[in-house]
C-alpha cells in the first residue's frame, strides 16, 4: 500500500491540519484531539445589502434617544459605518477635525496597529456627515479636538451598551 500523502487532492488526506502516523504494516490513522490546538477559523460577516442598511438608518431615525445617543448621531454612524467600513471604535472616536474641509475623506487616527489612515467618503456619505455637522454645531462647539459624535447631553458617544439591551441583568 503506499504511503499517504498529505498533499494528495483526494478527499482522504486533503485536510492539512491532520497528520496520519505510520507504523509498519499499520492502516493510516490520525491522532485524537487536536494535535495543533483549536481551529481558528472565524465566523464569515454578514455584508448588508443596501436595502438593508436603508432599513436600518430608518429605524436609527425613528428611535428615542436610546443608550446614550442622540437622534441625529446613530444614524450617522451607522450610514458612516457602513459607507467607509470603519470600526465602531474608530467612528466614535472620531473628532470634528478629522474631516477635511471638503468632508470628502476621513482621518483616522489610531487605528488598527496605531496606523493612521485616510479613508475616502462616497457622495452620500459626505453629503449626511454635512448634515449631521449642522445639526452637530448646535449641541457644542466645533473645534478642531471636538468629538465629532455626541449623545443626547453633547458628551461624546461611546459604545456602550446596557446589559438589558442584550436581554440579560
Amino acid at each position: 500500500m503506499p504511503i499517504p500523502s498529505l498533499g494528495r487532492s483526494d478527499s482522504t488526506y486533503s485536510d492539512h491540519s491532520r497528520v496520519t502516523w505510520l507504523t509498519p504494516n499499520q492502516e493510516p490513522r490520525s491522532p485524537k484531539g487536536a494535535p495543533f490546538g483549536r481551529s481558528k477559523r472565524r465566523v464569515s460577516p454578514h455584508i448588508f445589502t443596501p436595502a438593508e442598511v436603508d432599513r436600518i438608518i430608518a429605524a436609527a431615525r425613528a428611535l428615542p434617544p436610546v443608550f446614550g445617543a442622540g437622534p441625529a448621531s446613530l444614524p450617522t454612524v451607522l450610514g458612516l459605518l457602513a459607507a467607509t467600513g470603519l470600526r465602531i471604535s474608530e467612528a466614535l472616536s472620531l473628532q470634528c477635525g478629522s474631516l477635511d474641509e471638503a468632508a470628502t475623506r476621513v482621518t483616522v487616527k489610531h487605528s488598527k496597529f496605531e496606523r493612521t489612515r485616510m479613508v475616502p467618503l462616497h457622495p452620500t456619505a459626505t453629503a449626511a456627515l454635512r448634515d449631521y455637522l449642522r445639526t452637530r454645531a448646535r449641541l457644542g462647539p466645533i473645534d478642531h479636538s471636538a468629538p465629532l459624535f455626541l449623545d443626547e447631553r453633547s458628551a461624546r458617544l461611546w459604545a456602550t451598551v446596557p446589559c438589558a439591551a442584550h436581554g440579560s441583568d
